[in-house]
């Protein structure tokens, strides 16, 4: 296609209204890494295709993981999570904020099932914002997203603030990119607090 048609089509679809949607507010499942061990409890590091182990940019050992849900026993209820390398999101970051309910199938009963005593713990997608950027940088478009959460969505800082962000990327920039991958402010589209939103 050529240029002047792509910018063409481009400024047809602006302006005929077209509503890009994005999965902004929809269901994910929280992760984590996990690491791997060997059944002698050594740690078992990752390898290239001839074998030998991969080392960081440090010289470091690269440690095998595989990538786990979260569960929901795992989660203090009232508080903030985030979860980078998501497949299930388009910016592979999921989160869950401090008024999200739980995994309707989560069943805290030691009675319970243990698919239900195991259930994962859900969130929903998110995309990085600039702080103080307007309501639209969060505006959620898929329709299946609950309207409690469309009105609560915002951008706000997650866990931590961009000073405690800064630190530790100084301090340690090895574990700094392996817990926060690219990332380089705390501004992520996430509901509000409902006490803040007189919910």
């Amino acid at each position: 296609m050529s240029s002047r048609l792509a910018v063409l089509l481009s400024t047809v679809l602006l302006a005929s209204g077209c509503q890009v949607t994005s999965d902004l507010g929809v269901t994910c499942f929280l992760n984590k890494k996990q690491l791997k061990f060997e059944a002698n409890g050594d740690p078992t590091y990752r390898k290239d295709k001839d074998g030998n182990v991969i080392k960081d940019k440090y010289g470091r050992p690269v440690q095998d993981y595989d990538v786990v849900n979260i569960l929901e026993r795992e989660l203090t209820p009232g508080q903030d999570y985030i979860s980078f390398g998501v497949p299930d999101c388009e910016d592979q970051i999921c989160v869950r904020d401090a008024d999200s309910p739980p995994n309707p199938d989560y069943d805290p009963k030691t009675t319970a099932p243990p698919e239900k005593q195991n259930a994962p713990a859900l969130g929903y997608c998110t995309t990085p914002c600039v702080q103080g950027s307007s309501a639209s940088a969060c505006e959620v478009t898929d329709s299946s997203v609950a309207s409690e959460l469309k009105s609560r969505m915002d951008c706000r800082s997650l866990l931590l603030d961009q000073a405690t962000l800064d630190k530790l990327r100084a301090d340690d920039p090895a574990t700094y990119q392996s817990t926060f991958g690219d990332t380089s402010s705390p501004f992520f589209c996430a509901g509000k607090p409902v006490a803040a939103t007189g919910g």
